[in-house]
């Protein structure tokens, strides 16, 4: 799933990503910059501003600033824009088997990895701080990765402010993208998807690990008792950010072993029996692709898949 937030001033945010992992440039903008892999306090400065890393110099030929508009109740300001941060969540089945099978995770970069390049096809060189993360604020398994882009394009002539227009209209279509490539991965890895889930993981676990999905749920009941009617989008985003914690600090390690330990053994011998099932299968789909090339994109299957004919939605 892709969640879209914008940044009016994002100086401190590179901090409160790197909490969880060290971010690294992607995005053929940045090779156009010449940044280097890592990101930095100061090459960041520079790309949140418009700057060139090297020269300092304004990549943009118009400056952004903010607007003003003049309405008939008053005065309204519209921020300027200094970055995106472009969040690709995986489904929660699949963080869950994050925990035991190594394999999700590279598979969920790699998908992020193809979705940023369907980014750039449709917005031109984009300029990208990536940071994945394996949790949520509270601490339940949730890969996702955090593409916080500059307010930066390159149309092949010249650098220009980049059409945020298309990534919130395109939103269902690269989460679209996004799943059917990571499912066709996993598919090749031997695991069976229910989309938009792997299958044969119980509900139980599901639900152990979707605290915030919780958390957002009782938000707009107590907002529905309260102003007697259901909650916009926005106000929904809203409450969920006013009730968000700190996220704990704690390695990756640390992390899994705190999550293994809320399963029941019952629950975590089935998520490793699953896994080992899935490696099984992967040998010999192998196998048969060295005489057999089969390919079938999971996407073909989304009819099947949903639920009710509805896709399913979580918050993460």
């Amino acid at each position: 799933m892709l969640n879209i937030h914008a940044f009016a001033q994002a100086k401190g945010y590179r901090s409160y990503l790197e909490k969880e992992a060290v971010g690294s440039w992607k995005g053929s903008g940045s090779k156009l910059l010449n940044l280097p892999d890592d990101v930095t306090k100061e090459n960041f400065s520079s790309i949140r501003q418009g700057l060139h890393p090297e020269t300092g110099e304004e990549l943009r030929i118009r400056k952004v600033v903010d607007r003003v508009y003049h309405k008939p109740w008053g005065t309204e300001t519209y921020k300027s824009r200094e970055m995106y941060d472009l969040v690709i969540s995986a489904p929660k089945s699949v963080s869950v088997m994050a925990m035991v099978d190594p394999r999700i995770s590279a598979s969920h970069q790699e998908a992020v990895s193809k979705t940023l390049e369907r980014m750039e096809q449709r917005n031109g060189a984009m300029v990208v701080a990536e940071y994945h993360h394996h949790n949520s604020r509270k601490l339940d398994p949730q890969e996702h990765t955090h593409l916080l882009a500059a307010n930066l394009s390159f149309d092949g002539e010249r650098w220009k402010t980049l059409n945020a227009n298309k990534m919130y209209r395109g939103q269902q279509e690269i989460t679209d993208g996004y799943r059917d490539f990571l499912f066709r991965k996993l598919e090749r890895e031997g695991y069976r998807i229910d989309y938009p889930e792997i299958a044969g993981i119980p509900p139980e676990i599901i639900e152990k690990f979707s605290q915030r999905s919780q958390d957002r749920d009782e938000s707009i009941e107590e907002f529905m008792q309260y102003q007697g009617k259901e909650p916009t989008n926005r106000e929904i985003s809203i409450l969920v950010r006013d009730n968000r914690q700190e996220k704990p600090l704690m390695s990756l390690e640390e992390a899994r072993r705190q999550q293994i330990e809320r399963l029941t053994p019952s629950e975590h011998s089935g998520l490793v029996r699953l896994r080992e099932e899935a490696r099984e299968k992967e040998v010999s789909y192998s196998f048969d692709l060295n005489d057999h090339v089969v390919h079938e994109s999971a996407a073909h299957h989304h009819v099947a898949w949903s639920y009710g004919g509805k896709e399913k939605q979580r918050s993460y």
